[in-house]
């Protein structure tokens, strides 16, 4: 019904996700209560990046829970996560994955790691501490948030890991490149959000995801 169409073009706009949607058959920008959205993904899985040598080499470390899982490990240079290959690992042991971040960390000049050490992750901060590895960052995603708002009055999040997800929308939104990765693209535009009684974002629980 191209009269109802043209309709819905007036009345919504002709970028908007009902008529990309309803119309165009393409998929929305964004959920309604999606933190990420897909053409911010998008944009940084083509994105070429700038080299940009003095911007310190720092790597995160997820580490997996359970059945499926998989441990990843990541490096990144300011905006810059294309150029490195992303390591992704089922089933290994803590103590494994401690010595595979090890022989990565030996090999470069790392201004951090910054280790998932919620749960099972505290073993593999601990063992990295212990075979000498530098500059070792445990991360707890459900401890407190730095971040506040503009007033310094409350935190905008309710704990880290929102901040975290926060920073990281910023840092698509500020350049930043990602490698093209499916996995990665479908787990950036899941996560959907809401506010606490006192109006901090808050992620949705991951057995909810």
């Amino acid at each position: 019904d191209k009269a109802q169409f043209n309709q819905w073009v007036r009345d919504y706009g002709d970028d908007s996700d009902f008529v990309r949607v309803r119309v165009r058959g393409l998929f929305p920008r964004a959920g309604t209560m999606q933190l990420i959205d897909g053409e911010s993904v998008d944009d940084a899985l083509r994105r070429v990046p700038e080299p940009d040598h003095r911007a310190p080499l720092v790597m995160g470390v997820d580490v997996a829970r359970f059945g499926d899982d998989r441990s990843v490990i990541v490096l990144r240079r300011g905006r810059d996560v294309r150029s490195m290959p992303i390591e992704k690992h089922r089933g290994l042991d803590l103590m494994t994955l401690a010595g595979r971040v090890a022989e990565i960390a030996f090999g470069r000049d790392l201004a951090a790691i910054f280790v998932d050490e919620t749960g099972l992750g505290a073993g593999v901060v601990d063992r990295l501490r212990q075979l000498g590895v530098r500059h070792v960052q445990g991360v707890n995603f459900g401890s407190a948030a730095a971040t506040w708002d503009s007033d310094g009055a409350k935190p905008r999040y309710a704990n880290k890991r929102a901040e975290m997800w926060g920073n990281l929308r910023d840092w698509l939104n500020a350049g930043g490149a990602l490698p093209d990765d499916p996995e990665l693209r479908a787990d950036l535009t899941g996560v959907e959000y809401g506010y606490t009684a006192t109006g901090e974002i808050q992620l949705e629980k991951k057995e909810d995801m």
